[in-house]
Protein backbone atom coordinates (compact mmCIF):
# COMPACT_ATOMS: atom_id res chain seq x y z
CA UNK A 1 0.00 0.00 0.00
CA UNK A 2 0.91 3.61 -0.59
CA UNK A 3 2.57 5.72 2.29
CA UNK A 4 3.11 8.82 0.36
CA UNK A 5 1.09 10.66 -1.97
CA UNK A 6 2.69 13.84 -3.08
CA UNK A 7 0.87 16.71 -5.53
CA UNK A 8 2.88 18.35 -7.41
CA UNK A 9 0.63 21.88 -9.09
CA UNK A 10 2.07 24.24 -12.00
CA UNK A 11 0.83 26.93 -13.69
CA UNK A 12 -0.23 27.57 -16.72
CA UNK A 13 -0.90 31.33 -17.03
CA UNK A 14 -4.20 31.93 -15.14
CA UNK A 15 -4.49 28.34 -15.24
CA UNK A 16 -3.46 25.37 -12.98
CA UNK A 17 -2.81 21.67 -13.38
CA UNK A 18 -1.96 19.22 -11.04
CA UNK A 19 -0.14 15.87 -10.87
CA UNK A 20 -0.26 13.10 -8.27
CA UNK A 21 2.37 10.81 -7.32
CA UNK A 22 3.65 8.08 -5.10
CA UNK A 23 6.36 9.86 -3.61
CA UNK A 24 9.75 10.87 -4.55
CA UNK A 25 11.26 8.78 -7.92
CA UNK A 26 7.60 7.26 -8.68
CA UNK A 27 5.79 7.58 -11.77
CA UNK A 28 3.29 10.20 -11.74
CA UNK A 29 0.09 10.39 -13.13
CA UNK A 30 -1.05 12.54 -16.30
CA UNK A 31 -1.45 15.96 -15.74
CA UNK A 32 -5.40 17.14 -14.55
CA UNK A 33 -6.75 20.75 -15.05
CA UNK A 34 -7.37 21.82 -11.68
CA UNK A 35 -9.73 25.10 -11.01
CA UNK A 36 -8.37 27.03 -7.94
CA UNK A 37 -11.06 28.19 -5.67
CA UNK A 38 -9.70 31.70 -4.30
CA UNK A 39 -10.59 34.62 -6.12
CA UNK A 40 -8.16 37.32 -6.97
CA UNK A 41 -8.88 38.72 -3.27
CA UNK A 42 -8.71 35.46 -2.09
CA UNK A 43 -5.36 35.04 -3.09
CA UNK A 44 -4.22 38.58 -1.57
CA UNK A 45 -6.11 38.42 1.63
CA UNK A 46 -4.57 34.28 2.03
CA UNK A 47 -0.89 36.22 0.40
CA UNK A 48 -1.64 38.77 3.59
CA UNK A 49 -2.36 36.10 6.18
CA UNK A 50 0.46 33.76 5.56
CA UNK A 51 3.09 36.55 4.91
CA UNK A 52 2.39 39.43 6.99
CA UNK A 53 -0.25 38.68 9.58
CA UNK A 54 1.14 35.18 10.66
CA UNK A 55 5.18 37.08 11.01
CA UNK A 56 3.60 39.95 12.84
CA UNK A 57 0.01 39.17 14.15
CA UNK A 58 0.53 42.17 16.91
CA UNK A 59 0.74 44.95 13.80
CA UNK A 60 -2.31 43.03 12.18
CA UNK A 61 -6.11 43.44 11.27
CA UNK A 62 -7.59 40.44 13.32
CA UNK A 63 -10.91 41.30 11.73
CA UNK A 64 -9.69 40.90 8.41
CA UNK A 65 -7.31 37.97 10.04
CA UNK A 66 -10.55 35.83 11.51
CA UNK A 67 -12.33 36.20 7.97
CA UNK A 68 -9.75 34.61 5.97
CA UNK A 69 -9.26 31.45 8.82
CA UNK A 70 -13.56 31.44 8.31
CA UNK A 71 -12.74 30.73 4.58
CA UNK A 72 -9.99 28.44 4.82
CA UNK A 73 -12.23 25.77 5.39
CA UNK A 74 -14.18 26.03 2.26
CA UNK A 75 -11.35 26.23 0.64
CA UNK A 76 -9.98 22.71 1.88
CA UNK A 77 -13.26 21.09 0.79
CA UNK A 78 -13.27 22.29 -2.30
CA UNK A 79 -9.67 21.26 -2.89
CA UNK A 80 -10.80 17.65 -1.34
CA UNK A 81 -13.57 17.09 -3.48
CA UNK A 82 -11.89 18.64 -6.92
CA UNK A 83 -8.64 16.44 -6.48
CA UNK A 84 -9.99 13.08 -4.06
CA UNK A 85 -14.02 13.48 -4.47
CA UNK A 86 -14.25 10.50 -7.09
CA UNK A 87 -12.03 8.68 -9.55
CA UNK A 88 -8.48 6.96 -9.40
CA UNK A 89 -7.39 9.59 -7.08
CA UNK A 90 -9.66 9.02 -4.42
CA UNK A 91 -8.51 5.17 -4.48
CA UNK A 92 -5.14 6.14 -4.22
CA UNK A 93 -6.04 8.31 -0.99
CA UNK A 94 -8.05 5.59 0.50
CA UNK A 95 -5.19 3.42 0.06
CA UNK A 96 -2.97 5.63 1.38
CA UNK A 97 -5.23 5.71 4.37
CA UNK A 98 -5.31 2.34 5.02
CA UNK A 99 -1.21 1.70 4.63
CA UNK A 100 1.11 1.68 7.47
CA UNK A 101 2.20 4.88 8.90
CA UNK A 102 3.71 7.16 8.87
CA UNK A 103 1.57 8.60 6.31
CA UNK A 104 2.72 11.60 3.86
CA UNK A 105 0.46 13.19 1.94
CA UNK A 106 2.51 16.23 0.27
CA UNK A 107 2.41 19.10 -1.99
CA UNK A 108 5.35 20.56 -4.28
CA UNK A 109 5.87 22.46 -7.03
CA UNK A 110 8.89 22.25 -9.66
CA UNK A 111 11.04 24.13 -7.44
CA UNK A 112 10.67 22.24 -4.38
CA UNK A 113 11.09 19.13 -6.92
CA UNK A 114 14.27 20.78 -7.97
CA UNK A 115 15.96 21.61 -4.40
CA UNK A 116 14.94 17.69 -3.07
CA UNK A 117 16.83 16.45 -6.21
CA UNK A 118 20.09 18.43 -5.51
CA UNK A 119 19.90 17.53 -2.17
CA UNK A 120 19.79 13.51 -3.18
CA UNK A 121 22.48 14.53 -5.41
CA UNK A 122 20.72 14.08 -8.74
CA UNK A 123 22.17 17.97 -10.08
CA UNK A 124 20.98 17.00 -13.98
CA UNK A 125 17.12 16.58 -12.58
CA UNK A 126 17.36 19.26 -10.35
CA UNK A 127 18.69 22.16 -13.11
CA UNK A 128 15.65 20.25 -15.15
CA UNK A 129 13.37 20.64 -12.69
CA UNK A 130 14.53 24.55 -12.16
CA UNK A 131 14.09 25.59 -15.85
CA UNK A 132 10.90 24.37 -15.71
CA UNK A 133 10.12 26.24 -12.44
CA UNK A 134 11.24 29.28 -14.93
CA UNK A 135 9.32 28.48 -17.65
CA UNK A 136 5.93 28.75 -15.85
CA UNK A 137 7.02 31.29 -13.61
CA UNK A 138 7.89 33.39 -16.81
CA UNK A 139 4.65 32.43 -18.46
CA UNK A 140 2.85 33.64 -15.23
CA UNK A 141 4.55 36.56 -15.35
CA UNK A 142 3.19 37.73 -18.61
CA UNK A 143 -0.46 37.40 -17.72
CA UNK A 144 -0.04 39.58 -14.52
CA UNK A 145 2.30 42.06 -16.95
CA UNK A 146 -0.66 42.87 -18.86
CA UNK A 147 -3.46 42.90 -15.86
CA UNK A 148 -1.25 45.28 -14.49
CA UNK A 149 -0.92 43.77 -11.48
CA UNK A 150 2.13 44.97 -9.47
CA UNK A 151 1.78 43.01 -6.36
CA UNK A 152 1.84 39.58 -7.98
CA UNK A 153 4.42 40.81 -10.68
CA UNK A 154 6.70 41.53 -7.82
CA UNK A 155 5.65 38.55 -6.46
CA UNK A 156 7.17 36.91 -9.42
CA UNK A 157 9.81 38.48 -10.16
CA UNK A 158 10.87 37.50 -6.78
CA UNK A 159 10.14 33.97 -7.64
CA UNK A 160 12.49 34.31 -10.08
CA UNK A 161 15.28 35.86 -8.69
CA UNK A 162 15.65 32.60 -6.56
CA UNK A 163 15.25 30.55 -9.36
CA UNK A 164 17.81 31.80 -11.38
CA UNK A 165 20.42 32.44 -8.04
CA UNK A 166 19.58 28.05 -8.23
CA UNK A 167 20.47 27.97 -11.58
CA UNK A 168 23.56 29.93 -11.22
CA UNK A 169 22.80 32.95 -13.46
CA UNK A 170 23.62 35.48 -11.12
CA UNK A 171 22.70 38.30 -13.75
CA UNK A 172 19.61 37.28 -14.51
CA UNK A 173 18.53 36.21 -10.87
CA UNK A 174 19.94 40.19 -9.77
CA UNK A 175 17.56 41.88 -12.54
CA UNK A 176 14.39 39.96 -11.28
CA UNK A 177 15.53 40.62 -7.84
CA UNK A 178 15.78 44.43 -8.47
CA UNK A 179 12.70 44.67 -10.13
CA UNK A 180 11.06 42.88 -7.96
CA UNK A 181 12.62 45.62 -5.00
CA UNK A 182 11.73 48.35 -7.20
CA UNK A 183 8.31 47.77 -7.44
CA UNK A 184 7.65 46.70 -3.66
CA UNK A 185 9.52 49.74 -2.59
CA UNK A 186 7.13 52.13 -4.47
CA UNK A 187 4.37 50.33 -3.33
CA UNK A 188 5.56 50.14 0.42
CA UNK A 189 5.14 46.47 0.80
CA UNK A 190 6.49 44.76 4.05
CA UNK A 191 7.62 42.09 2.39
CA UNK A 192 10.37 44.20 0.75
CA UNK A 193 12.89 42.53 2.89
CA UNK A 194 12.73 39.75 0.82
CA UNK A 195 13.93 41.48 -2.23
CA UNK A 196 17.17 42.37 -0.29
CA UNK A 197 17.46 38.89 1.14
CA UNK A 198 17.95 37.58 -2.58
CA UNK A 199 19.82 40.63 -3.23
CA UNK A 200 22.45 39.39 -0.07
CA UNK A 201 22.72 35.53 -1.43
CA UNK A 202 23.38 36.96 -4.58
CA UNK A 203 26.19 39.24 -3.85
CA UNK A 204 27.33 36.56 -1.21
CA UNK A 205 27.53 33.95 -4.34
CA UNK A 206 29.70 36.58 -6.38
CA UNK A 207 32.05 37.07 -3.42
CA UNK A 208 30.98 40.38 -2.85
CA UNK A 209 31.19 40.58 1.22
CA UNK A 210 30.25 44.28 1.21
CA UNK A 211 27.42 44.30 -1.27
CA UNK A 212 26.23 41.22 1.20
CA UNK A 213 26.71 42.97 4.22
CA UNK A 214 24.44 45.92 3.20
CA UNK A 215 21.79 44.16 1.53
CA UNK A 216 21.91 42.84 5.23
CA UNK A 217 21.42 45.78 7.10
CA UNK A 218 18.46 46.80 4.40
CA UNK A 219 16.97 43.79 5.36
CA UNK A 220 17.30 43.69 9.05
CA UNK A 221 16.28 46.97 9.43
CA UNK A 222 12.93 46.58 7.74
CA UNK A 223 12.95 43.54 10.18
CA UNK A 224 13.28 45.46 12.97
CA UNK A 225 10.55 48.04 11.86
CA UNK A 226 7.93 45.42 11.24
CA UNK A 227 8.59 43.72 14.80
CA UNK A 228 8.54 47.18 16.17
CA UNK A 229 5.11 47.99 14.71
CA UNK A 230 4.18 44.40 15.84
CA UNK A 231 5.08 45.51 20.04
CA UNK A 232 7.94 43.07 19.58
CA UNK A 233 9.76 46.11 21.53
CA UNK A 234 7.54 46.30 24.05
CA UNK A 235 6.80 44.08 27.19
CA UNK A 236 4.07 41.56 26.68
CA UNK A 237 2.69 43.35 30.30
CA UNK A 238 2.51 47.05 28.31
CA UNK A 239 0.60 45.69 25.54
CA UNK A 240 -1.99 43.77 27.56
CA UNK A 241 -1.91 46.93 29.72
CA UNK A 242 -2.84 48.87 26.59
CA UNK A 243 -5.52 46.42 25.66
CA UNK A 244 -6.81 46.74 28.97
CA UNK A 245 -7.18 50.60 28.60
CA UNK A 246 -8.85 50.29 25.26
CA UNK A 247 -11.40 48.14 27.26
CA UNK A 248 -12.14 51.22 29.85
CA UNK A 249 -12.58 53.31 27.24
CA UNK A 250 -15.15 51.51 24.82
CA UNK A 251 -17.12 50.32 28.35
CA UNK A 252 -17.43 53.52 29.55
CA UNK A 253 -18.29 54.94 25.69
CA UNK A 254 -20.58 52.13 25.80
CA UNK A 255 -22.35 53.70 28.98
CA UNK A 256 -22.54 57.40 28.34
CA UNK A 257 -20.04 57.88 31.24
CA UNK A 258 -16.76 59.87 32.00
CA UNK A 259 -13.33 57.88 31.64
CA UNK A 260 -11.90 56.50 35.20
CA UNK A 261 -10.02 58.82 36.35
CA UNK A 262 -6.65 56.69 35.81
CA UNK A 263 -7.83 55.31 32.53
CA UNK A 264 -7.58 59.15 31.36
CA UNK A 265 -3.98 59.71 33.40
CA UNK A 266 -2.67 56.44 31.19
CA UNK A 267 -4.09 57.88 28.05
CA UNK A 268 -2.38 60.81 28.53
CA UNK A 269 0.88 59.47 29.51
CA UNK A 270 0.36 57.26 26.19
CA UNK A 271 0.22 60.00 23.87
CA UNK A 272 3.98 60.79 25.07
CA UNK A 273 5.28 56.98 23.50
CA UNK A 274 6.68 56.99 20.06
CA UNK A 275 4.77 55.48 17.09
CA UNK A 276 2.34 53.66 16.74
CA UNK A 277 1.23 54.11 20.63
CA UNK A 278 0.89 57.70 20.47
CA UNK A 279 -1.54 57.80 17.53
CA UNK A 280 -3.66 54.75 20.13
CA UNK A 281 -3.01 57.18 22.80
CA UNK A 282 -4.65 59.91 20.65
CA UNK A 283 -7.26 57.92 19.19
CA UNK A 284 -8.84 56.95 22.64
Amino acid sequence: MATELKLTFSKRGRGWRVVLGPGWGAQPSQPAPFRSPLTEKDYEDLRWYLEEFMDFPGAGDYVRARDVEQRLEAWGLDFYEQLFGHGDWRELLNDLLDGDPPRVLSVASKANEGEAARQAGDEPLARQRFQEAVQLSQESLGVWEQTNNRHREAELCSNLGRLYLLLGDLEQAEEHAHRAREIREELRLPDVYKGYWTLEDIARARGDAAGAAEWQCKKEAVLAELERRAGGGYPQAFVEAVEMLCLAVGQAALAGEEVPPRAEENLVALEDYPAPWDQVGRFL
